[in-house]
């Protein structure tokens, strides 16, 4: 199954607070760089598992008043969800938040 296939099946959706626009479009422009490279493994594992199902990617981020980024990534599958949360652990570059949040995920996913 190719990365396209499974990337079809997947709906992303954002919630951004006290992010300029320039940043909104940098966060798509990593979710979707995650979601086509180091998400493959586990949608190929997800879809293998469960044809069917829906994917769904929340992204929920924000930057506090100390100027630090926050937020959560939840992957949804088949009754199932991972879900990566900061909140306890602001990060000051929002790219990183980002890229850590999915390699946390798909080590989840993985490992089951």
């Amino acid at each position: 199954m190719t990365t396209a296939v499974d990337l079809e099946k997947v709906k992303v959706s954002y919630k951004l607070t006290n992010i300029t626009e320039v940043m909104e479009e940098e966060v798509k422009e990593l979710v979707e760089k995650n979601l086509e490279g180091k998400m493959t493994s586990s949608f190929k594992k997800i879809v293998a598992n469960h044809p069917d199902t829906d994917i769904k990617v929340d992204v929920i981020l924000e930057k506090n008043e100390q100027t630090r980024y926050v937020g959560s990534i939840t992957l949804s599958y088949a009754g199932k969800s991972e879900n990566y949360n900061n909140k306890d652990k602001p990060f000051k570059i929002l790219a990183d938040l980002v890229n850590h949040a999915f390699k946390n995920i798909k080590e989840k996913v993985l490992e089951k």
